[in-house]
């Protein structure tokens, strides 16, 4: 619901009324049960290519932990142990 505009910068502006949002009723929330499952689904995709790299690393050729530009970033570590 619009109830008004306004120039701001030269360009106009809606200003809208946020009064008739409600809450959510207590049943439409997500259950913890419910949410649990896509957060484990969602954790292993983003650790999949991790697992990936560190199980096809060459023998004796141990995976630094960086996907993008190894290079620089093995390189950066040796500096900092240093």
């Amino acid at each position: 619901m619009i109830i008004g505009l306004v120039a701001v910068n030269g360009k106009q502006t809606a200003v809208v009324s946020l009064s008739h949002l409600r809450y959510t009723e207590p049943g439409n929330v997500m259950k913890p049960k419910n949410i649990l499952p896509i957060m484990g689904l969602a954790l292993l995709l983003v650790s999949l290519p991790y697992v990936v790299a560190a199980v096809s690393a060459a023998p004796g050729m141990p995976f630094g932990g960086f996907l993008l530009n190894p290079l620089d970033g093995n390189s950066y570590l040796a500096k900092m142990r240093e």
